[in-house]
């Protein structure tokens, strides 16, 4: 609560019978002499004005005597509703008055005595009535705290959200400001895009095409402000910045497959190197979250414009298998290998392996059963080993037996 006083020191009235002094009361036939005072606006803009009293300092020319009071606000105008007895020689007499107070704007008591004795004179005198105003000033709202953005790593969308500001006293939030902002290096910042939302509002989801739009790695940031009718925008810091999703990298080195001759119907087991680190945004929303693969032919052509031909749905996957089944015979096939992230962004490719045959395995007759010649041991140097592990010399390079 505050007060203020508005002290007249002048005073304004149809009747001044004594320098400084305001006479209310009757005259010698009972005629009710009325006086008027008009103090300034208030000045008090949207406050609640709890009360508003007149203080009369009072020198009192017989006993029994008062006044009475209205003012031009009042409903009943001139209809003089609040009165005051005065007894004895002097005080101060107090009147509250209430109504529909102005802040802009002067306003008027009209002031008039009153007595016991209709038909004698009467009066009194009054040196500068006052006005004492009891108040509630208006306070600022409070700015919305818990500013967060998410998903971190985003895609195609983005949600600002926050826990809204409190009202201030006798001056509740009427909006928001949302404002936010993209840096491509997280230090130097676009100028603020302002959007007005509700005095309800806890979140703001940024526009998909104004995302797509952003280039990957974009930092945005955001503030939101209170709007009040009677104070400025009170606004929050701003939040972490969060940043637009970027391409996995890609598996380093080059992949390598378990062995070089395979009969259609195995399984190509692709060996590769996660990169490392394992991707731009790791430990978020856009970390990698699979491989795949794809083969070309021996003079780098795709497969089927690119076909994935085997996956590993795995964030620690270090090989992907590809079967073989339906492979023709006598093809020569290379593999790359591709990260993907949670939102579908790929990597580029890898590097392709080594060269692998699809081939009809040659069989042999051992003890009345046919076994494939490459999984038979030899004896060489003393040890067994598989033929499909033997070299030989061809035009001047070792190539494996079963190749």
């Amino acid at each position: 609560m505050a007060t203020k006083t508005i002290q007249k020191t002048a005073i304004v009235c149809s009747r001044i019978p004594k320098t400084g002094y305001m006479t209310i009361g009757k005259n010698s036939s009972g005629t009710n002499q009325n006086a008027q005072v008009t103090f300034p606006p208030l000045d008090i803009y949207s406050a609640i004005i709890d009360e508003v009293r007149l203080n009369m300092p009072w020198n009192n020319s017989s006993a029994n005597e008062g006044f009475q009071a209205s003012t031009t606000h009042q409903a009943t105008v001139n209809g003089y509703v609040y009165s005051y007895p005065i007894s004895g020689s002097s005080g101060t007499a107090t009147v509250v008055l209430w109504g529909g107070w102005s802040n802009t704007q002067a306003f008027v008591v009209d002031l008039r005595g009153q007595s016991s004795n209709a038909n004698s004179a009467s009066k009194g005198y009054s040196q500068s009535p006052y006005i004492v105003v009891t108040y509630t000033p208006y306070t600022e709202p409070t700015a919305p705290t818990g500013l967060s953005a998410s998903p971190n790593a985003f895609e195609g969308a983005l949600r600002l959200s926050w826990t809204r500001g409190s009202n201030g006293t006798n001056n509740p939030i009427t909006s928001q400001d949302v404002r936010y902002q993209t840096s491509d290096d997280g230090v130097n910042w676009s100028a603020e895009v302002s959007v007005n939302v509700t005095a309800s509002a806890t979140f703001y989801d940024i526009p998909g095409a104004t995302v797509q739009g952003w280039s990957r790695g974009k930092f945005v940031r955001f503030r939101v402000g209170s709007i009040s009718q009677y104070t400025a925008p009170v606004y929050s810091g701003y939040s972490s910045s969060v940043r637009k999703n970027r391409a996995p990298h890609a598996p380093t080195g080059t992949p390598t497959t378990n062995k070089s001759v395979y009969a259609p119907g195995e399984t190509i087991s692709i060996a590769f190197t996660p990169p490392s680190p394992r991707d731009p945004d790791s430990g978020l929303s856009g970390d990698i979250s699979g491989y795949e693969a794809k083969m070309q032919d021996i003079d780098g052509n795709d497969y089927n414009d690119g076909q994935i031909v085997g996956t590993n749905a795995s964030p620690s996957a270090t090989a992907v298998n590809v079967p073989t089944t339906g492979f023709t015979p006598g093809l020569q096939w290379r593999f790359l290998i591709r990260a993907y992230d949670s939102y579908g962004i790929r990597s580029d490719w890898s590097a392709p392996t080594e060269p692998v045959m699809i081939g009809t395995p040659l069989k042999v007759n051992i003890s009345g059963a046919l076994k494939t010649v490459a999984e038979q041991q030899v004896l060489v140097n003393g040890v067994l080993k598989q033929v499909s592990d033997i070299k030989i010399l061809v035009d001047g390079q070792l190539r494996n037996l079963t190749n």
